[in-house]
């Protein structure tokens, strides 16, 4: 019913949609805190209703939307004729209507996944303050450490172990504001688990292939785009080419083909809709230079394949900028000299540097694409 009343409030742009959701939901969740089982059903039923019948409600609109974007293209770019125009517009108001659904429904459930993702943070702060008002930290710690929770697989586990550790802390590590999960840590007495559940977690071979995957998408598409301009150079004017249909098709050909060679091959259905909206353009402007609309088809289909990449580089990037959270927090543990911990800690840290080093060699410039690319600095 709450989140009925918050999708509603929404979909009217409420301004203050959110502050009311999140006192009606802070009110129901300390309510059900009162009971033996706290959050259980809260939380059951906040997942249920974040989910579409097995996802294939999602699946189906993610299907649709596509499907417009596609036909979209199609009629992008094109001198079009009324009738292409009419159904340009219609397309559009279709696909407009429908995104603008599927990005609002993303976001509130992406946001209530959040709070379900920090419900644990609550009931690590109910825990300290009701422990605080009676006891030393030291019985805080004690109690923390005897408390349970509830993973999302519903395996219960102990406050301190690796599995809880990484449920509730690693929100924490991954927000803003690291001092006050340090502090939380340092308190608790958690420190060295903490280390020591960063160490196992890390996967140090994915950050390694995303580093080197950065750098192949955009050699790839430098490649591409040399290739593009030789191919173009040696087709020459074609404007009063009897036998320029035939030109046009080698020329695909021979650039796919070179494409076809590089490590990045996601480009190639932007290189085919080029050729295709080119010779459409053409048939339909016969008193226009070939020409010219051939080298604007390319330059398009030029970008559009830098701007894919780049789309693609900065979502592994995000990836990165996680690890890079994670490592922040790690440095500024205060572990024991001479302790296991401490130097597994040390040699984790190593292997961070290492791969910052590689990051920085494959730092550099991509003069076909026009612009320049600094790869992580600080992994």
């Amino acid at each position: 019913n709450i989140l009925n009343r918050y999708v509603q409030a929404k979909m009217s742009n409420r301004k203050d949609a959110d502050d009311i959701f999140l006192v009606e939901f802070t009110e129901l969740f300390d309510k059900h805190r009162m009971t033996k089982e706290p959050d259980k059903m809260l939380n059951e039923y906040l997942l249920l209703i974040c989910k579409s019948k097995d996802g294939q409600e999602d699946k189906a609109t993610e299907d649709n939307i596509k499907k417009l974007e596609g036909e979209i293209k199609k009629l992008t770019g094109t001198a079009a004729t009324p009738e292409e125009k009419e159904k340009y517009d219609k397309l559009y108001e279709e696909y407009s209507v429908l995104k603008e659904k599927y990005d609002l429904t993303s976001s509130l459930s992406t946001q209530l996944n959040a709070l379900l993702e920090n419900a644990n943070v609550l009931e690590l702060e109910y825990i300290l303050m009701d422990c605080a008002k009676e006891a030393t930290m030291n019985a805080v710690r004690d109690e923390y450490k005897k408390s349970t929770v509830q993973l999302r697989n519903g395996q219960v586990v102990n406050m301190d172990s690796k599995e809880a550790l990484k449920s509730v802390f690693m929100p924490l590590i991954l927000d803003n504001n690291q001092e006050v999960t340090l502090k939380f840590a340092k308190e608790l007495g958690l420190q060295e688990g903490l280390a020591n559940m960063i160490i196992d977690s890390a996967k140090l071979d994915n950050v390694r292939k995303c580093i080197f995957r950065i750098d192949s998408i955009f050699s790839s598409v430098s490649e591409q785009s040399a290739y593009m301009r030789e191919e173009l150079a040696k087709l020459g004017d074609i404007d009063n080419d009897p036998d320029y249909a035939a030109k046009l098709d080698r020329l695909e050909k021979n650039i796919l083909k070179k494409c076809q060679n590089t490590n990045y091959r996601k480009t190639k259905k932007i290189i085919e809709d080029a050729f295709t909206a080119l010779r459409k353009t053409i048939n339909l402007n016969p008193e226009y230079s070939k020409s010219a609309f051939v080298y604007l088809y390319m330059n398009n289909a030029r970008e559009s394949m830098v701007s894919k990449a780049t789309n693609e580089v900065m979502s592994i990037n995000n990836q990165l900028e996680i690890f890079q959270h994670i490592t922040d927090f790690a440095k500024k543990l205060e572990l024991e000299e001479g302790s296991e911990t401490k130097r597994r800690m040390n040699e984790f840290l190593a292997q961070v540097a290492d791969l910052q080093a590689l990051a920085a060699q494959g730092a550099k410039r991509y003069p076909e694409l026009g612009l320049g690319v600094e790869m992580i600095e600080n992994v």
